[in-house]
């Protein structure tokens, strides 16, 4: 199993030329910023800068490996949340971790370059170019098991004429059928479409193509509305994805000696998958897989909400009982900003906008205040929490709370919402210890 881009990218080298990076720092090797003893919170970092907690990563990522080995699933996580081998290698060290889920031919490039030894394209591989480029990565790593999605015939047609003839003697496009819901991004939404695609497949399996089915994809995670309404949609549409999967079962498309792929489950809504797969009667045993990518990290804000309402269901199950998930997994992601100008009472002005941290899923909170390298607030378990009210592409607004002595060149400390679209900001990320020291540096591939 190669590890390339892992020994790669941990010898490339930086400066000040680097976000972060003071400008006077000679060039180093990225396995080597722990030698610097730099402290976030003392300033030895050019502000602002986004920081990965690593002993609360591992932690994380071993609580979600406990939970799979009991539960008897498995985990292929997307990757794209993060796509940082230093990252990465974390996650695929997990004992119950096959590999690792990506949405676009470059991130499974990526993947598979890091030794995952699974590649799922969790997404509809389209177009010439993507297509021959996804043939050329099933032979240029053969020991990489690549799978991807189909939800129509016009994407099955499309995957053979474009792919069956750039890919190895004895290889084959290794397909599951994905499926959906109404309002969905992708996925077949009724069982005469399912049955549609699999006649297609008999087809092309029939003229030789080089295709081969291996189970069903569903994606329960984009299901909203009240934890009430969602509960009932989410059962109701892993209802429909069981049926589904029984149908190709029955097909007989799938070859006899090998498992079937059931693969669901979001960051915040795995335990549904698990409860569904563990209520069902399957035609084939299948292996589950869940694909939560946030698990890592998690966040301040979106997903410690959802996880809350996976508490309130009694979700999390370790050791044969429910526990609090909002607990176990903590979030270990933090943007750090300076204060710049207190222009006018009620607003001040941080050094950082929506260039540094995520705003899709809600603007960051703050968790602590720092002055001369010393915490002088900790507001991380405020009821009310003081949160940032607007942002710009390098600034950020916020009201400060009724009687806070802010001052210009104090460092917030921010937990951010949405981690997947804080990776993608930085091509660099400082790893820290639990006292925010800067243990290494990982790189980002977006």
């Amino acid at each position: 199993m190669t590890k390339f881009l892992i020994e790669r990218s941990n010898e490339t080298r930086v400066d000040g030329k680097s976000r972060g990076i003071p400008a006077d720092c000679d060039a180093f090797a990225l396995k080597d910023a722990g030698r610097f003893g730099w402290s976030v919170p003392d300033e030895d970092l050019c502000l602002p800068v986004l920081t990965v907690c690593e002993p609360t990563l591992q932690k994380n990522l071993a609580v979600m490996d406990q939970y799979a080995r009991e539960q008897d699933v498995w985990l292929c996580p997307h990757g794209k949340t993060m796509m940082s081998p230093q990252l990465l290698a974390h996650v695929l060290a997990g004992e119950r971790t096959l590999g690792l889920s990506a949405a676009t031919v470059a991130q499974a490039r990526m993947m598979a370059e890091c030794g995952a030894p699974v590649v799922l394209l969790a997404n509809q591989l389209v177009g010439r170019s993507n297509i021959r480029s996804f043939a050329h990565l099933m032979a240029q790593f053969p020991a990489t098991r690549f799978l991807m999605l189909v939800d129509s015939v016009a994407g099955l047609d499309q995957l053979v004429a474009h792919g069956a003839s750039h890919i190895e003697k004895g290889q084959h496009f290794t397909i599951l059928v994905e499926v959906g819901f109404q309002g969905a991004r992708t996925g077949i939404q009724s069982m005469t479409g399912v049955d549609t695609v699999l006649q297609a497949v008999a087809a092309q399996q029939s003229a030789q193509a080089p295709v081969q089915l291996c189970g069903l994809q569903a994606y329960e995670g984009a299901i909203g509305g009240s934890h009430d309404e969602r509960k009932a949609r989410v059962a109701d549409y892993l209802d429909f994805a069981v049926s589904a999967f029984n149908r190709i079962c029955d097909s007989g498309l799938m070859p006899a000696d090998q498992v079937p792929v059931f693969t669901a489950g979001g960051s915040s809504s795995f335990d549904f998958v698990v409860s569904a797969c563990k209520a069902t009667s399957f035609q084939r045993q299948p292996q589950i897989w869940l694909r939560g990518g946030v698990a890592a990290t998690y966040d301040h804000l979106a997903y410690k909400e959802r996880l809350a309402e996976m508490d309130a269901r009694g979700g999390f199950v370790l050791n044969g009982k429910a526990v609090s998930a909002e607990t176990r997994f903590q979030p270990a992601m933090a943007i750090w900003a300076a204060v710049q100008s207190l222009p006018e009472p009620g607003i001040a002005i941080l050094a950082a906008g929506m260039r540094d941290f995520p705003y899709d899923a809600g603007l960051p909170v703050v968790l602590a205040q720092y002055r001369d390298g010393q915490q002088i607030a900790d507001l991380s378990e405020q009821e009310d929490r003081l949160r940032l009210t607007r942002a710009n592409d390098q600034h950020a607004f916020l009201k400060p709370a009724a009687g806070m002595d802010l001052r210009i060149g104090d460092v917030l400390k921010l937990g951010i919402s949405h981690p997947c679209t804080a990776f993608d900001k930085w091509r660099f990320v400082f790893c820290v210890d639990a006292q925010d020291r800067v243990t290494n540096m990982a790189e980002t591939f977006f």
